[in-house]
């Protein structure tokens, strides 16, 4: 896999052929995540620690980060990073 781990896309992760604009996609959602929340999405002691919890979708919900977090801004979040990502091959 080529990228930063903590940004990368599921299929990134697993290392499939076709990857296409939804990593880039889900990159901008980590970033928004991140940007928003203080602190990134997806941590861990390794780098193998950061895939397993991108390719599995374990994170803090934004709302647990912070209180009172726009609901258009929670959408915009989940749209960019989470709407497809773990189901799609």
């Amino acid at each position: 896999p080529m990228g930063t781990p903590a940004y990368m896309a599921p299929e990134q992760v697993r290392g499939e052929k076709r990857v296409d604009q939804r990593a880039d996609v889900f990159a901008l959602g980590c970033i928004l995540y991140e940007l928003w929340c203080g602190k990134r999405a997806f941590v861990g002691e390794d780098t193998l620690e950061v895939f397993n919890r991108v390719a599995n979708g374990q994170f803090l919900p934004p709302r647990e980060l912070v209180r009172g977090l726009p609901e258009r801004v929670e959408a915009a979040i989940y749209g960019a990073r989470w709407g497809e990502s773990w189901g799609r091959r």
